[in-house]
């Protein structure tokens, strides 16, 4: 049964109300909340949202631009490198990451180009060695007026599926895939009244694997692109207090019209939704949304279903931050027989500034996956702790501890791994 081998169900969702923990990944509904504490003095801000100039690398000023170069290197340890419940793997994975970030200091307008690379050395599995990320990036914004901007993004990223992910069909070594996305977007504000249009353009290539037992995987079957529409309307209530509602239409098209399994996965979706952001007090803010879609599918039957989501930032003191997080969404798969993917999530974080170069956070997140169409539903927990020692502008450490497993209703799936990582980097 679901949840017995790894995880209680019940007591997950216990643990998730001990504020104690943390968050360990962002999630797509809020990430229009990361902007909301730019311009609010401390102490009010979330620990790591904090700018500490004693602490904060300056940059490479050159004219109107300022360079942001970074370089880091890390050791990480891990039990069971493969994400399986029997046969594991442990070994020392040894990473380089860099990034060059070039933005504007103009006083309208701006435009921000990053540029990031990764390598992964495996130390007895060599096989797994790979450039596991890359991206180049383009993000600008042009102030027409004091109501009208029109801003976009374009780029491309290379990346990998991390082991024990929903898709994770159990490849030999990592799958490796690219994404091109570009967006556009015009908002009008002359008031307390907004009005927003974004249109936005992906394309999905996976390369294909093979199992240990040198079966193929094809992942030709994952390549997509995807188009969406979305257009808002916000009203600010009070300083600090937004509602908003927001219609979506959006498609799906995948290169093989009938994949592997004989399954069409074309799909155009319609998504309605509301929802306010209160800021309850100077220390308290909290957000929330609810809505409807419906997915119409050209071998599956339609999709009907809810998805809103729930965020609570609390700051208890002016050193800790205590976030609660919970959504509910559908996402795209390619599992054989699945239409799609009603993914809930659950979780709670706390960062505690111990001194001004030292911020202490743990981590606690449950996610549910529910495949429409197929007898399978995962239940995965994950769990963290990590420390950050700023030395100065330029050098810091990270150590973090990472616990991960998954419980599935479906044979072969389940899996519990452990990481322990190291971090030196340096910013200028």
């Amino acid at each position: 049964m679901v949840g017995e081998s790894c995880v209680r169900w019940d007591l997950c969702l216990w643990l998730c109300l001990v504020p104690s923990l943390a968050w360990g990944q962002t999630m797509g509904p809020f990430d229009s909340l990361s902007g909301f504490w730019e311009n609010r003095p401390l102490p009010e801000q979330p620990v790591r949202q904090r700018k500490q100039p004693e602490f904060t690398p300056p940059g490479v000023r050159l004219g109107g631009w300022v360079l942001h170069p970074d370089i880091s290197l890390s050791e990480k340890f891990d039990d069971n490198i493969d994400a399986t419940a029997r046969a594991t793997r442990a070994d020392l994975v040894t990473s380089i990451e860099s990034g060059l970030r070039l933005e504007s200091d103009w006083s309208r307008h701006h435009l921000d180009v990053e540029l990031a690379g990764a390598y992964q050395n495996f130390l007895d599995h060599s096989e797994q060695s790979m450039i596991s990320f890359g991206q180049i990036r383009a993000t600008g914004r042009l102030d027409v007026s004091r109501a009208l901007t029109v801003s976009g993004t374009i780029g491309q990223r290379w990346d990998h599926e991390e082991r024990g992910s929903f898709e994770d069909e159990g490849a030999s070594t990592l799958t490796a895939y690219r994404r091109a996305e570009a967006l556009a977007s015009l908002r009008y504000q002359p008031g307390r009244l907004g009005l927003e249009s974004q249109i936005r353009f992906d394309r999905y290539d996976f390369e294909s694997g093979g199992t240990a037992g040198s079966a193929v995987i094809d992942n030709g079957d994952r390549n997509r692109g995807a188009a969406a529409l979305q257009l808002t309307a916000d009203w600010e209530l009070s300083p600090g207090s937004i509602a908003f509602v927001r219609g979506i239409y959006d498609l799906r098209r995948y290169d093989r019209t009938v994949d592997d399994f004989g399954d069409r996965r074309d799909s155009q979706g319609e998504q309605i939704e509301t929802g306010v952001t209160l800021d309850l007090s100077h220390l308290i803010t909290l957000h929330l949304q609810a809505g409807a879609f419906h997915r119409s599918f050209d071998g599956f039957r339609d999709l009907p279903g809810v998805v809103g989501g729930i965020r609570l930032v609390w700051l208890p003191t002016a050193l800790t931050t205590v976030a609660l997080r919970a959504d509910h969404q559908e996402v795209a798969t390619a599992i054989a027989g699945a239409s799609d993917l009603l993914l809930s999530r659950a979780g709670l974080t706390v960062d505690h500034e111990l001194r001004r170069n030292i911020i202490l956070g743990a981590s606690l997140e449950i996610q549910r996956g529910d495949f429409v169409g197929i007898d399978r539903t995962d239940i995965q927990l994950i769990a963290g702790l990590d420390v950050t020692y700023n030395l100065d502008r330029h050098l810091y450490v990270n150590g973090s501890y990472g616990f991960r497993c998954r419980d599935s209703s479906a044979a072969g799936y389940d899996y519990e791994r452990n990481q322990v990582l190291v971090r030196v980097g340096y910013r200028l």
